[in-house]
This record gives structure tokens, C-alpha cells and sequence, in this order.
């Protein structure tokens, strides 16, 4: 039997394959909705029969998405580094399961997928996110393919959905951060918050800090390392780790300020002092705790920042949304939207802030865009009409601007 197509709405077409009869004697049929036109059905239709002619036909399976994804997780587990196999299943734990677990496989279906991921842009997260939880669920179907669960994967007959603009982040403005700065010094890990603004470091960076990554003659700091911390850990297994970072260009060198590397060479006194008087366990980290170990992220903020932000008078505006509230990677922007305002390169800024590349730089960034601007026309007027202070860029003196007629 050559199949047959019954048109059930506006194209919207079922695809029917008699397969043959069960031991009872019972009808077996490959039924398949297609979302399209009648020549995109017909083409499923063809595919279907030639796969079928072929051999490589596989009957639906009745396993749900939930326990395919369960599946699927055990077996790439051994091959992931432990923060991507928590980033892959927490991904698939957020976006997926709680709308697509409990379907089975064989009802699941392309426009299903691209709801998901539409409701996903709704919510205001970035395309990077939304493409990334695409990628991993693409792999996981295209599993079941391999392993002759499904016919055909879904997600190639999605596309990325483009998420809404976020509105910009809040960051400390200049008069802020020197407020900031200021009332850090006060404070016991004071330095570990100068560093992040002085740096545009990620929390889990600075704190995987160690000395022999600290270069105060060359007045360098190298990441090589991050830490992370896990809350479900197995018995015997320290809480933190320290791994490599996901990218080759989070691994870096930055250079840091006159100022900063004083004040870290203060810190190493104080941290030397401590632990030959025994107040402190011997630590190779730059920043640890009275008994050695790294200091938790969590920690950091509730009982350093958020008491100095206090201390200088910056002020969290009540029942602000996630974007306007002033956390530890609001350092990390600020120190990157400081530089943008003040001119510097976004090649170099892309640098120190171990991005892949400056696209994701200036996508983050486009908010301080405008006044860029206006600093590049500036620029551009001083260096081709002010050259010498009082000449033109030809050298020729003359007592008034050649485009506004205004005195020097």
C-alpha cells in the first residue's frame, strides 16, 4: 500500500501507511501529522516509504521525553566535564521537562519544540540561551534517532526564536564606584571586591584565584582556574572543585592597576602574618577562609557586598526586577561599561573580560554605544582640527575653528 494523505485543516494533513496485521489480527498503521502544505506531507510520505522499503523503518516508541532525556544524560555523563553535564541537565530540567517530559516520543512533535522555545524568548532570555538549550535537547532527540526510537529528530524542523531586547543592566556610575571602592577598604574581604571592579573578573575566577597566578612585578593576574561549588556532592567528595573554564579565551592574563597590585601585596602581608601566627590554615588561594578553603560566591555577597553597598550609600531601588539588582557580576559590567565610556579599544576589553570574541562584547554593551559616539566625534574634531592646540592637521595656524568659526 502506497500510504494516503487526509487533509484534517488548514495545512494540516495526516499521513496514513498500512504496515500489515498484529497476531490478533488487528491493523497496524504509521500515522504522522504534518504541519505544511499537501507537497511537504507528500515528501514525508515518500521518505517514510523509502525508509520503510529499506529497512530502516523504526516503530514508534511509547518512552516518554523525561525518561529518553534520563537516558540520554547517563550515557554522555562519563564524556562531560562535571559543569557541563550539571549546565545540560539543569538546562533540560528548566526549559523542557515540566511542559514535554511526561510526551512520548512518538507524539512529539516540531510545533511543540517551537512553542517551548517561543516561551523561553517570552521570558527574556538571551538568544545565546535560548540556541544553546535548542543545541542540547537536538542532541538528546538526535540520539533517540541513532538509537531507533524516533524517525525523524523534531528539532531540525525548529528555528532559533530570537528573544526580546534586554533593557540594560544595572552598573555603579563613576561617582558610585569610587564610593564603592572606598567603603570596600573598610571591609575584611574588601579586596576581593576591588579586584572584581579593577578586573571585570567572574566571581568563580577571583575566587579560584591562586598565588602562582599572581604576578605583582609584572603586575599580572592568569586565569587558569575556576571554582565551583556543589550542593549535591557524593559522600566523600569535597564540595569544590577547580576546573578549567569552558573556553580557551576565559584562559588569560590581565594586567592590573599601580593601586591594585599595592593593595594585593598588602593582602599577601596580612594572609603571610595569619597563618605563621596560626589564626589561618596554610591556603595556596589568594582569598580563603580561616580554615583554608576558597570562599563560597554566596557568602561573598550577602556578607561583604551587599554591607558595603550599604556602607557607600548606593541604594537598591525596592522590588526591582533581576536585571536592576547590584550583584557580584554587576562589578564585572561595571568595570566593562567604565572602560567603554572612557574610550578604550573593545578588542582590549574583550580580552580582559575573556569573551569569544568582541561581538559579545558590544552585543552586551550596546547601551553605552551612544556615548561612544558622541566621545569618537570628539576624539575625531581634537585630533584633526586641534592637533598642536591651535593648528590645523596640515600645520597651518589659525585663530578659529574651519567649521564652527568659533575662537580656539
Amino acid at each position: 500500500m502506497a500510504g494516503s494523505l487526509t487533509k484534517r485543516g488548514r495545512n494540516v494533513w495526516l499521513v496514513q501507511v498500512f504496515l500489515g496485521r498484529d497476531q490478533a489480527g488487528k491493523q497496524i498503521r504509521h500515522r504522522h501529522t504534518v504541519h505544511g502544505t499537501k507537497e511537504e506531507a507528500q515528501r514525508y510520505l515518500t521518505g517514510f516509504l523509502r525508509d520503510r522499503d529499506l529497512g530502516r523503518y523504526a516503530p514508534p516508541a511509547k518512552m516518554t521525553l523525561d525518561e529518553l532525556l534520563d537516558k540520554w544524560l547517563k550515557t554522555v555523563k562519563p564524556d562531560l566535564a562535571p559543569k557541563t553535564y550539571e549546565d545540560y541537565e539543569g538546562n533540560l530540567r528548566r526549559y523542557f521537562r515540566g511542559k514535554l517530559g511526561p510526551v512520548r516520543l512518538d507524539r512529539l512533535n516540531s510545533i511543540q519544540i517551537q512553542e517551548a522555545l517561543a516561551e523561553m524568548a517570552a521570558q527574556g532570555l538571551a538568544p545565546r540561551t535560548i540556541q544553546y538549550s535548542r543545541r542540547i535537547l537536538g542532541q538528546a532527540l538526535k540520539q533517540a534517532v541513532e538509537w531507533g526510537l524516533l524517525q525523524e529528530n523534531p528539532v531540525s524542523r525548529t528555528r532559533p526564536v530570537k528573544s526580546r531586547k534586554k533593557p540594560p543592566r544595572r552598573v555603579l556610575d563613576e561617582d558610585e564606584t569610587r564610593r564603592f571602592l572606598s567603603a570596600a577598604r573598610q571591609d575584611r574581604l574588601g579586596i576581593v571586591l576591588e579586584l572584581a571592579v579593577g578586573t571585570g573578573m567572574r566571581p568563580e575566577e577571583y575566587l579560584g584565584l591562586q598565588w602562582a597566578d599572581v604576578d605583582l612585578e609584572a603586575r599580572t593576574v592568569t586565569v587558569r582556574h575556576v571554582l565551583i561549588w556543589r550542593q549535591q556532592v557524593d559522600p566523600g567528595r569535597p564540595q569544590w572543585t577547580l576546573e578549567s573554564p569552558k573556553t580557551k579565551s576565559s584562559i588569560r592574563t590581565i594586567i592590573i592597576s599601580p593601586g591594585l597590585v599595592e593593595q594585593l601585596r598588602s593582602w599577601m602581608e596580612t594572609q603571610r602574618e595569619r597563618q605563621e601566627s596560626g589564626a589561618w590554615a596554610a591556603s595556596s588561594f589568594v582569598f580563603q577562609t580561616r580554615a583554608g578553603s576558597p570562599i563560597q560566591r554566596r557568602n561573598l555577597a550577602n556578607r561583604h557586598l551587599v554591607p558595603v553597598l550599604r556602607a557607600a550609600g548606593i541604594e537598591e531601588e525596592p522590588d526591582a526586577p533581576q536585571h536592576r539588582r547590584l550583584t557580584l557580576y554587576s562589578l564585572r559590567h561595571t568595570h566593562a561599561t567604565m572602560l567603554l565610556r572612557a574610550g578604550v579599544n573593545p578588542k582590549v576589553i574583550s580580552e580582559r573580560l575573556g569573551h569569544t570574541g568582541i561581538t559579545m562584547t558590544l552585543d552586551n554593551y550596546t547601551h553605552v554605544m551612544p556615548s561612544m559616539q558622541d566621545l569618537a566625534a570628539d576624539q575625531f574634531e581634537r585630533t584633526v582640527y586641534h592637533r598642536d592646540g591651535n593648528r590645523y592637521s596640515d600645520g597651518t595656524p589659525g585663530s578659529v575653528c574651519p567649521c564652527c568659526k568659533r575662537p580656539w
